[in-house]
């Protein structure tokens, strides 16, 4: 589904042209899928960053807001394929347990300092090389119809998901007040059904 074609459906539904809910039919559709973000996660928000460590460093910079990592872990050594996950620590253990020990390849890792434009991640030990490593993460900011107006993945995949979402937020935009009464068990199920299928799709990802 296209912006332009969920704007056509929320008008032809609400049977309104009204310039101010015109004007706000971009609001509306991000604050629906805000909504659907907040709950689930899809698969188009998960980012992939590369990193590269510096010998005798014990911190590198990570794109991502604190906490929002899924897997971190080390691509290769000396040429040859790793991919073996650190582990999450607080940041005094990684002080307690590695501060004093030689530096070596990175085998667990703490958010030290967080921000919005970017994280300091703190490893141990201290790498004793340059380690090409990856860190998966979800965006805090999936991409939206209102910007990529030609679809996205949600409102291809699961346009009713979208719609219905909009469309509860619609009507609490018009003050249609029984409609909303009426959608919002209806946009709550489809949620509830398409978290479901995520959940499912994950766990047949990790049995693979």
């Amino acid at each position: 589904m296209t912006l332009a074609a969920l704007k056509t459906v929320l008008q032809d539904w609400a049977q309104s042209t009204e310039a101010t809910y015109v004007a706000n039919l971009d609001t509306i559709i991000g604050d629906a899928e805000q909504s659907i973000y907040d709950k689930i996660r899809v698969p188009s928000a998960r980012i992939e960053q590369s990193i590269s460590t510096v010998a005798g460093t014990n911190t590198v910079t990570a794109n991502v807001a604190f906490g929002a990592s899924l897997e971190f872990y080390v691509t290769a050594v000396g040429g040859v394929a790793d991919n073996r996950p650190l582990e999450l620590r607080d940041p005094s253990y990684i002080r307690e347990c590695w501060g004093r020990s030689p530096q070596g390849k990175p085998l667990d890792y703490a958010w030290l300092r967080a921000a919005v434009a970017g994280s300091t991640l703190l490893l141990g030990p201290t790498p004793d090389a340059i380690y090409a490593m990856k860190l998966e993460y979800y965006s805090a900011t999936p991409e939206s119809l209102v910007t990529t107006t030609s679809g996205t993945w949600l409102s291809i995949n699961f346009p009713d998901v979208l719609r219905k979402h909009a469309q509860y937020r619609a009507g609490i935009f018009l003050k249609m007040w029984e409609q909303v009464n009426i959608l919002k068990p209806e946009a709550e199920e489809s949620l509830q059904q398409f978290g479901s299928l995520m959940m499912s799709a994950k766990s047949d990802e990790h049995q693979q």
